[in-house]
């Protein structure tokens, strides 16, 4: 994030040349995503112990957490918290979670410039969208 509003606010003020904001955009991303893959091939990973903590907190699907599920159970620490659930209904709250977070975005943006019919709209799909997350998503 630090990179991303380095390079917004280069473009923004030090930039002699006017440039397209597409071209802008472009080069943002560019150097953005070398920044965030240069960061993870530089730093250690996580631990296993920490990735047993994760998926005990968050219950992701157990594609590609195997290896961290099978770990925690050979170590005695079983993760008691994990249930394995439907894909289709875990894409379902990604879908809700999407919709509700934009919703929230745009109203929060709308409610700023004082449009309160689409503030009152963006914050009425939002709080649908949290009540359904609250309501679907599993209980441990």
């Amino acid at each position: 994030m630090v990179v991303s509003f380095a390079v917004a606010l280069y473009f923004e003020f030090v930039h002699p040349v006017d440039l397209p904001e597409y071209v802008q955009l472009l080069w943002g991303v560019g150097i953005t995503t070398v920044a965030w893959v240069s960061v993870t091939f530089l730093t250690p990973p996580s631990t296993m112990e920490r990735l047993a903590d994760f998926v005990s907190h968050i219950r992701p699907h157990a594609a590609g957490w195997k290896p961290v599920i099978q770990w925690a159970s050979e170590g005695g620490k079983p993760l008691a918290t994990y249930t394995a659930s439907r894909i289709s209904s875990e894409l379902l709250l990604v879908f809700i979670g999407c919709i509700t977070v934009y919703a929230a975005l745009f109203a929060t943006g709308y409610w700023i410039y004082g449009n309160t019919m689409p503030a009152l709209i963006g914050t009425v799909v939002a709080g649908i969208g949290g009540w359904l997350l609250f309501r679907l998503f599993p209980k441990p």
